[in-house]
């Protein structure tokens, strides 16, 4: 069964980690998937977009 929420093999990093560390794990499991965008990496980890931005706002 796909793991959620971070337990091994699941699309999400563990939840002990940074929301940053736990959207670049998700993302990079995601690279192949067309849909991936804002709106997709913030509904699976239920924040808002603005979050999302203010969380990578510096790279």
């Amino acid at each position: 069964m796909p793991a959620a929420g971070g337990e091994e093999g699941g699309d999400l990093a563990p939840r002990t980690a940074s929301p940053h560390c736990q959207i670049y794990y998700f993302s990079d499991h995601h690279l192949a998937n067309l849909a991936l965008c804002p709106d997709t990496i913030t509904a699976a980890h239920r924040i808002s977009v603005r979050y999302l931005h203010n969380l990578f706002q510096d790279e």
